[in-house]
């Protein structure tokens, strides 16, 4: 082999360990760079994840509400249905009881 050969050698071989070198200084830079939005995404990711949770609970209160609210509604409904049933007998009452007031039996 010639020292022209040789030193084409060695200088490829520079060549390779500094296109090598380059190539994984590159790859580490896009590793901390992949790194770098993972994080940023995992964050973004717990903050939906909370703001989810904030609106399921407040939706949860919501229908507690609506079912309370319903509940009290049909309970107002049977209280209702209770007096008008009350009033009703008393109209009654009053109806007979009228047949036997002092200004009926005069008449």
């Amino acid at each position: 082999m010639s020292y022209d050969q040789v030193y084409d050698c060695i200088r490829m071989l520079r060549e390779a360990v500094e296109l090598h070198e380059r190539d994984s200084r590159e790859s580490r830079n896009q590793v901390t760079k992949l790194e770098a939005c993972v994080t940023v995404l995992q964050e973004e990711l717990a903050k939906e994840k909370a703001a989810a949770a904030r609106k399921e609970k407040l939706l949860q209160d919501r229908l507690n509400t609506i079912e309370d609210l319903q509940q009290q509604r049909d309970s107002l409904r049977l209280k209702n249905a209770e007096l008008d049933q009350r009033i009703a007998a008393l109209g009654r009452k009053t109806s007979v009881g009228s047949c036997n007031s002092p200004a009926t039996l005069r008449a």
